[in-house]
């Protein structure tokens, strides 16, 4: 299924973008082409240039008063069934008034069951350094890896936000809470079998500044529409009923 063109966006595994007053280092980070700031057209884009099997599984659209309808959310999966591995991607969009770009990205990965295409759980961790860089917190246990990468405003690096829930992103992105302590956050989780082979890469970012800069945009877009739609429905002559 083809996205309606109604807003536009990139996707895929290591990249980050950018709004019209976010910091131009967010344009340099993210996975897989899809980067942050990218509209719903891109990311589609974006996953096809990775897999052309992909196709959106979902999508959410909002519609302002005016009528103009946008991508809040998105979902794109891509199961085999005869390796039983599997590749889902959520993403969240802001509005209109911001350009409608996208500020979070949930991707998993289940590697499956041919090991002759199931990287070591290292060699996807080195991946994701070579790709994004020094992180802000790792750890590791047995071939299984957790690593975070935080950015203030400004672009530097910071010693990761604690785990208490306000930075990670839920798995749907829905009801999705904006804390702008967590800046840029960026984090992946890696399983791994005790072989040390990857069973799962489960993989987040959201720029919590960008969102939250977003919104006075958004809404004051979506007040201006109201004021369209009221001002057209003034100039309505159809009659009311005979009483």
């Amino acid at each position: 299924m083809r996205i309606p063109k109604c807003a536009a966006l990139p996707a895929a595994l290591f990249a980050l973008a950018l709004l019209p007053a976010a910091p131009a280092f967010s344009a340099e980070i993210g996975i897989s082409g899809m980067n942050i700031g990218m509209t719903p057209d891109q990311i589609e884009k974006a996953a096809l240039d990775i897999n052309p099997d992909w196709r959106w599984s979902g999508f959410t659209k909002w519609e302002l008063p005016s009528g103009e309808e946008y991508i809040k959310f998105g979902k794109w999966g891509h199961p085999n069934i005869e390796t039983r591995s599997r590749e889902d991607i959520d993403v969240m969009f802001s509005g209109l008034g911001s350009g409608n770009g996208m500020v979070a990205l949930h991707r998993t990965i289940l590697f499956g069951e041919d090991l002759s295409k199931v990287p070591l759980g290292k060699a996807v961790a080195d991946g994701l350094l070579e790709r994004l860089g020094e992180p802000s917190q790792i750890s590791e246990d047995g071939g299984s890896y957790r690593i975070t990468w935080q950015f203030d405003a400004q672009g530097n690096k910071t010693d990761a936000y604690k785990y208490d829930g306000n930075c990670i992103i839920s798995s749907d992105l829905v009801g999705l809470r904006m804390d702008p302590n967590c800046g840029l956050y960026v984090t992946a989780g890696i399983s791994s079998d005790n072989l040390g082979r990857a069973g799962r890469l489960d993989f987040q970012m959201i720029d919590h500044r960008r969102a939250i800069d977003a919104a006075p945009l958004d809404e004051a877009y979506a007040a201006k529409s109201l004021e369209t739609a009221k001002a057209k429905s003034a100039l309505s002559t159809i009659s009311a009923p005979k009483f």
